[in-house]
């Protein structure tokens, strides 16, 4: 039997490499503090083709204001004071009735005190500035969840269509990507195809330079993926979670492809090797929250038959509109569609002269850890798909086959599962799909 597994792909809430920078949003609101915060950061961009952003809230227990919000034209920060440039009368006249103290978020659109992240002050003793359309206070630092009562953090993608350009005969520039989803892409060449990485060792057989071999031909996973994660809660009397959930929406196609070549003759089973481990580009705003995705491919393999002369089998499943939810107050929670595999076999090779007992396990996996508020919630969770392709090879005389040729048949199976921490539960589990029964 050969037996390829792909398995723990790992999904989760947010890969070549693409821009994951939040930025603040701007807007035009009231300059009035309430105990309402409320902060956008998107990622969207002027060649914008769909983005994720990110909504906060806060329930803080003093007014409090987000200057982008309220059509602020500048901060300014220079010793312990705040300058905030106002765009009109009306601001100015709003100003003069702000009570002593308030809790400022100042974004990462301006750098304030060498820094260029959100950051929460409280701020007092104001000194408004008519002529100059102005506002400066006095400053200090806030821990802003020990001035809030709750919070709300809810990450979602926006589908956003490029806007129309018009044709530059001078300076022309190569296209810009501005796919702000996250690839899937897996020792995958887009160019090709195939593997970036064709024939990998799974099993160091050659000793003697005999030419014998255990590889993974061709194997990749390609797709992308966007998240939407919500997370809330109360700060006092204690931190305790009121929402949390995270989804993953996309496409996968995974391609396994093994190949053995020469004469083997004894059992091999070595440890699980590590092909490729690469942290990715997070997704977050400093000091609120921050998505750090970690793309890691796995292999393993098994022989344990005699094998002369040369097997390559291999298939191919593929996902092609994927939803997996998770939420993970109390007792795990799960919703999911689209976990309906399409599958195709490749053609195989066979020159063997006996039946075959072949394992090989190719693990692509994404996790992501979640940090919320400087490490206040904290942890690690995701999805995983465990796949399996299943092709047994026989030869003699009672394989259906005439006694002459090699009888294959390969099936694919394999389930749905989700993560937190070191604990997995299962969601759904796949129908088995017969791909080849068949002499060769």
């Amino acid at each position: 039997m050969i037996k390829f597994i792909s398995s723990s792909f790992l999904l989760l809430l947010f890969i070549g490499i693409v821009s994951a920078e939040f930025s603040s949003v701007k807007g035009n609101g009231e300059f009035t503090p309430s105990t309402d915060l409320r902060g956008t950061f998107s990622q969207q961009s002027s060649q914008s083709g769909g983005y994720h952003k990110a909504d906060l809230y806060f329930k803080t227990t003093m007014p409090s204001l987000n200057p982008d919000q309220s059509g602020v034209s500048n901060i300014n920060c220079n010793d312990n004071k705040i300058t905030l440039s106002l765009n009109g009368g009306n601001a100015i006249e709003q100003v003069n009735n702000w009570p002593d103290n308030v809790i400022l978020l100042i974004s990462d659109n301006w750098e304030c005190f060498g820094k260029k992240e959100t950051q929460f002050f409280v701020v007092s003793g104001k000194v408004v500035d008519v002529p100059n359309k102005s506002v400066t206070f006095t400053s200090k630092d806030c821990n802003i969840s020990e001035m809030s009562e709750e919070f709300l953090l809810d990450v979602s993608w926006v589908d956003d269509k490029p806007k129309r350009r018009r044709k530059r005969r001078l300076n022309k520039r190569a296209p810009i990507d501005v796919n702000k989803k996250l690839s899937l892409n897996v020792l995958f060449d887009e160019k090709t195809g195939k593997s970036s990485k064709p024939n990998i060792p799974l099993i160091n057989l050659d000793q003697e330079n005999t030419g014998e071999s255990l590889l993974c031909a061709n194997c990749f996973m390609a797709g992308e993926a966007t998240i939407s994660m919500k997370i809330g809660g109360k700060f006092k009397p204690k931190f305790t979670l009121t929402d949390a959930f995270v989804s993953v929406n996309g496409n996968v196609r995974v391609n396994l492809d093994l190949t053995v070549t020469g004469k083997v003759g004894a059992s091999f089973s070595p440890p699980e090797i590590e092909l490729l481990n690469t942290p990715l580009a997070p997704l977050g705003v400093q000091n609120i929250f921050n998505i750090g995705p970690a793309l890691v491919l796995a292999a393993s393999s098994k022989i344990s038959a005699d094998v002369t002369g040369k097997v390559r089998t291999g298939g191919e499943i593929s996902l092609p509109s994927f939803s997996a939810k998770a939420s993970f107050v109390d007792e795990p929670k799960f919703e999911q569609s689209g976990f309906e595999p399409k599958t195709k076999s490749f053609d195989p090779t066979v020159g063997v002269a006996v039946s075959a007992d072949i394992s090989g396990t190719l693990k692509p996996q994404i996790a992501f850890g979640i940090s919320v508020l400087n490490g206040l919630f904290t942890i690690k969770t995701g999805f995983q798909i465990i796949t399996t392709l299943d092709s047994s090879i026989s030869v003699g005389t009672d394989n259906g086959c005439n006694g002459k040729d090699p009888h294959l048949k390969s099936s694919l199976n394999g389930n749905l599962g989700f993560f937190v921490k070191d604990k997995n539960f299962p969601i759904v589990e796949f129908p088995s799909v017969s791909l080849l029964d068949q002499c060769l």
